[in-house]
């Protein structure tokens, strides 16, 4: 069980059991950012105080994840992808520490992205010269959508530009790359019920059946391939998922669900077939975003194939 996995790594990851960092894992997430240093860049103070647990676990689990399944993955392409040697671990920390802007009141103090730039001494760093990732427009034009129909801010994007602007550890190569997947992690392709929304807010990349439409996990890139796998363990992470507001939820979610990664496929396993209908749920959009193959086998298993 996934459980088991996270109990495994926990304890050579920090010398505790999983359990330690579930009953407190705001001392423990908290730990970790500073060691990373991303206190140059946000007030985690602030954003840990004001986060709930489930996503607080979240981000903590994501980062035991790059042991438990991105170490497996990545060394099945090993001879094609050569990726910075923390970039998991600082997608995992700072995809959602500035969780907090998606708040509708926080989010009202900001018209814009412009404006939010402006107003954080930011500079933008979205470029038309990319070719892995979207277009400037896109990623305005994304947040802008986001801002007038749901009234907050996104905070992938927002995250990306704290990231590229204020982290200072000189020991990372290609910051602009790991800030471009921070920045779309949270982006999502049209359903073919808000088709026309997004054709009104000019999101044409984001349209499956549009001309211009971009599949960032298409591109044979290294950071493509880091853009993919992050996205698909980030939607899939069972926390995310089932909201789990005490370390007794999370115990028993974690010992009903099972996750593995077999011959460039992910198999997922669940005891209770409710809880694999919410996961397949969310994912059955995966494959026209992610190009996976998506197969529910039976009632208690899903797998999920790459290219």
């Amino acid at each position: 069980m996934l459980y088991d996995k996270y109990n495994i790594v926990s304890k050579n990851e920090f010398g505790i059991p999983y359990s330690e960092i579930i009953s407190s894992p705001k001392k423990h997430l908290n730990n970790l950012l500073l060691n990373y240093r991303i206190d140059d860049m946000i007030d985690i103070n602030y954003s840990l105080s004001v986060m709930s647990f489930d996503r607080v676990v979240h981000i903590m689990d994501l980062y035991l994840a790059g042991q438990i399944f991105f170490q497996k993955i990545i060394s099945c392409y090993k001879e094609k992808y050569v990726l910075s040697g923390n970039a998991w671990e600082l997608l995992s920390l700072v995809h959602d520490i500035s969780y907090y802007f998606e708040s509708v009141n926080l989010s009202s103090s900001f018209s814009s992205l412009e404006d939010i730039c402006k107003r954080m001494k930011l500079i933008p760093f979205f470029s038309n010269e990319n070719v892995v990732f979207y277009s400037a427009k896109t990623y305005h034009n994304y947040f802008n959508y986001k801002r007038e129909q749901f009234g907050i801010c996104d905070h992938g994007i927002i995250a990306s530009l704290l990231f590229e602007n204020k982290y200072s550890n000189e020991l990372i190569t290609e910051k602009k790359e790991i800030a471009y997947v921070i920045a779309s992690h949270n982006i999502f392709v049209a359903s073919r019920h808000n088709i026309s929304l997004y054709e009104k807010f000019g999101l044409f990349e984001l349209i499956p059946d549009d001309p211009v439409f971009n599949c960032i996990a298409e591109k044979n890139n290294p950071y493509a391939f880091l853009y993919l796998y992050f996205c698909l363990l980030d939607i899939l992470e069972p926390i995310n998922a089932f909201d789990c507001t005490s370390s007794e939820e999370v115990f028993d979610l974690l010992n009903s669900i099972d996750y593995d990664f077999i011959d460039k496929s992910l198999i997922i396993k669940a005891k209770n077939k409710k809880q694999l209908e919410t996961i397949a749920a969310r994912i059955f959009d995966i494959p026209i975003w992610l190009k996976v193959g998506l197969n529910i086998l039976s009632d208690d298993t899903i797998i999920i194939t790459m290219n």
